[in-house]
């Protein structure tokens, strides 16, 4: 900030004097040196400060009243889904909390996947060109992995988790070439190609075959 003597230019004000130039706001330093820690006040009372401010606070976390322990991601109570604790808000003494019901936490797991899946295609240089509604739409009607059969659990056991597969790694994240399967399915399908998983399989027909035969 410019000085002159005993002021501090604040700012430019509306309108202009008879010379064609804004007209000027000072402050003495006592009074500037009193509105910038009022400003410095406001600044750090941000969400993020006010998330560390209840942190220091140690505000608790409610419990699960039927496992007496804190709440977990997915946590089914009183017919809604938890999300998540947080510091931006304390309520009855607690730290604040974030629920859904059933349609909100599959839309919440769906975008928070496409939002993982975006940045790593960011990462790779790959395209992402997907929005939230196209993958709600291509989601199993059925809810069952469309190569084991087992029902898509989120949060559940991680094997059966549903997971975003890229069909052909280089055409990226884009429509048709993408498909909700397990995590299972999509971990033997990236470590591995069809030609050798058909060989395993033909491998483990033949091997069973053989001793079914002996037997």
């Amino acid at each position: 900030m410019s000085e002159c003597e005993n002021y501090k230019f604040h700012r430019y004000a509306v309108g202009s004097d008879k010379n064609g130039y804004s007209y000027e706001d000072w402050m003495s330093v006592e009074k500037y040196s009193e509105w910038w820690q009022k400003k410095l006040i406001r600044t750090k009372l941000s969400k993020r400060t006010k998330r560390v401010f209840n942190k220091q606070k140690k505000a608790p976390k409610r419990l699960n009243a039927e496992t007496g322990e804190t709440f977990t991601r997915g946590a089914i109570f009183q017919g809604k889904r938890f999300i998540h604790y947080t510091n931006s808000t304390v309520k009855n003494g607690y730290m604040g909390e974030e629920w859904t019901d059933e349609e909100g936490w599959f839309r919440v797991c769906v975008n928070n996947t496409m939002s993982n899946r975006r940045k790593a295609a960011k990462e790779k240089g790959k395209i992402f060109d997907l929005t939230s509604e196209y993958l709600h739409s291509i989601f199993p009607k059925d809810n069952l992995c469309p190569i084991f059969k087992v029902p898509l659990v989120w949060g559940g056991n991680k094997d059966n988790s549903p997971s975003l597969d890229c069909i052909i790694p280089d055409l990226g994240y884009v429509e048709e070439n993408v498909a909700w399967i397990s995590t299972r399915a999509n971990v033997m399908k990236h470590v591995s190609n069809p030609l050798n998983l058909r060989k395993m399989a033909d491998w483990i027909d033949k091997t069973l075959y053989d001793l079914r035969v002996v037997r």
